[in-house]
C-alpha cells in the first residue's frame, strides 16, 4: 500500500507552476517550522530507481527558504513572500537514495539572519534516514525588485 501524507497530518501546499510540474508539495508544521515533502513518484526515476537528485535539490532549496520566510515574517506586521528573497547560494551534500514510492521531506532551521540576508541549514529524510544534508543564503529582495518584469539586455548582439 502506498504511503499516504494525509494519514500523517500533512496537507498540499499551494505551489507555483515549476512546482506542480513536479508533483504534489506537502507541508506539516510543528514547533513553529513547516517542514515539505514530496512522495517519490516513478517519474521521478534517475535511472537507478531512485530520486532523481535534482528534485531532491530542489526540495533543499524549497525548504531552505521557507524556513528563512517564516524566521523573517515572525511578528511582522508586513509578511513577505517566496518571491521577496533569492538563493544565492545552495550547498548539498547526498548521503543517500530515496526509493520510488518512499516521502522524503525536508527539516530545515534558520542559522543566522541580517537585515538582508537569511542563512539556514537542513537535512532531508525518507524513511527515516538522512539522504542530504543543505545549507542555503538568501538575499532579500527589494519590493520593486521581486515582481519586476526582468530588464532588457544592454548589451549589443554580437557581431560577426
Amino acid at each position: 500500500m502506498a504511503y499516504d501524507p494525509a494519514s500523517d497530518g500533512w496537507t498540499v501546499r499551494p505551489s507555483n507552476a515549476f512546482m506542480q510540474s513536479i508533483g504534489t508539495l506537502w507541508e506539516r508544521s510543528a514547533d513553529g517550522k513547516t517542514d515539505l515533502g514530496i512522495l517519490c513518484e516513478p517519474r521521478h526515476d534517475n535511472g537507478f530507481a531512485r530520486m532523481h537528485g535534482a528534485l531532491i535539490a530542489t526540495l533543499a532549496d524549497q525548504g531552505l527558504a521557507l524556513a528563512a520566510l517564516e524566521a523573517r515574517n515572525a511578528g511582522s506586521a508586513s509578511p513577505l513572500t517566496l518571491s521577496d528573497q533569492a538563493t544565492i547560494h545552495l550547498d548539498l551534500h547526498f548521503l543517500g537514495g530515496v526509493e520510488i514510492g518512499a516521502f522524503l521531506y525536508s527539516r530545515c532551521e534558520v542559522t543566522r539572519q541580517t537585515r538582508s540576508m537569511s542563512f539556514a541549514r537542513g537535512l532531508l529524510i525518507a524513511g527515516g534516514e538522512t539522504v542530504c544534508s543543505a545549507q542555503g543564503t538568501f538575499k532579500l529582495l527589494r519590493r520593486e525588485q521581486a515582481g519586476a518584469p526582468s530588464r532588457p539586455s544592454t548589451v549589443p548582439p554580437r557581431q560577426r
